[in-house]
């Protein structure tokens, strides 16, 4: 619990919180990676006004993070979804001036020409949702090839990837899973970057990746993505499935069915609050509204 001084306020309070692995540590109780979300919504309440918020900042001290995102024009030292890392990296790669990427766990141990396969992959989804959202981004991305558990977290819109290795495309006779590897990239534009809160969020926010790791899986092979679609409509019309998770499906459909309409007011729309709302808090109906008015059928 944060506690303000005596004559302070939010406006001009900083907060200063230390973590470090001891030295020497194997204990297996204790993670090997450690996310830093940084959403104000879990230090006030969201009665305040939150659009006009910008997104808290963090800072790295002397050690090097393993990954984090921020917008262009972001300080050098201004770090936003600060991933720490303590296992064996590959070595970082310079996909391209603003985008590096490194490999973890389950991915080191792959040869050479595996690794760049997978370096290679990510980076063209990266430059894919760059292009496609016409936003670009100053990133390095962390990849881990792991069965998900308390000691490799996977949060939602963060620059860390824990995926099963088989998500990559590195196992016998397994391809990259496109939708799910673009769908949690796609975060790094709409979770990390744009922030929705309030009503159904969440599932706005999951739609829209969602959508926009369909057109990435379309763009390298439309029958992939076409198998994808009907399995989201097979989800979404499963009722074992919880409302809020049909719901996210749903619109998720919805809004890449109205992407690909020719007249192109929807990808327009998106990119306009892309351009919007980076960086800042907004609620989910505003998100939602303009969405509804190009013509996503989001009831």
């Amino acid at each position: 619990m944060c506690k303000l001084m005596p004559g302070e306020n939010w406006c001009n309070a900083s907060i200063e919180i230390q973590l470090a692995w001891p030295k020497g540590s194997t204990n297996a109780f204790s993670p090997d990676v450690l996310i830093f979300p940084d959403w104000l919504p879990t230090l006030i309440n969201e009665q305040l006004n939150l659009r006009d918020w910008p997104q808290p900042l963090l800072h790295c001290g002397s050690s090097r993070p393993a990954a984090f995102v921020r917008k262009l024009d972001d300080a050098a030292n201004t770090l936003r979804q600060l991933v720490l890392y303590r296992e064996e990296l590959a070595g970082v790669v310079v996909a391209s001036p603003r985008l590096e990427i490194d490999l973890g766990v389950g991915l080191t141990r792959l040869g050479a020409p595996q690794r760049t396969r997978v370096v290679s992959l990510l980076a063209d989804i990266m430059s894919f949702l760059a292009a496609d959202l016409q936003y670009d981004l100053c990133a390095r991305v962390l990849a881990l090839a792991v069965d998900r558990s308390r000691n490799y977290p996977a949060l939602y819109g963060a620059p860390c990837l824990s995926e099963a290795a088989s998500t990559f495309g590195e196992t016998e006779g397994a391809k990259p899973n496109h939708a799910t590897l673009a769908r949690s990239l796609a975060g790094l534009w709409w979770a990390a970057g744009c922030r929705m809160y309030g009503t159904n969020a969440l599932q706005l926010s999951f739609a829209i990746c969602g959508a926009l790791g369909l057109r990435w899986t379309a763009h390298v092979d439309a029958k992939r993505a076409a198998r994808f679609v009907e399995g989201y409509r097979e989800e979404r019309d499963n009722v074992q499935r919880t409302a809020s998770a049909r719901l996210g499906r749903s619109w998720l459909l919805s809004l890449y069915d109205a992407m690909r309409h020719p007249d192109g007011s929807v990808m327009d729309t998106l990119r306009r609050l892309t351009a919007e709302h980076y960086g800042y808090y907004v609620p989910a109906d505003d998100i939602r509204a303009s969405l509804m008015r190009a013509g996503v059928a989001l009831d």
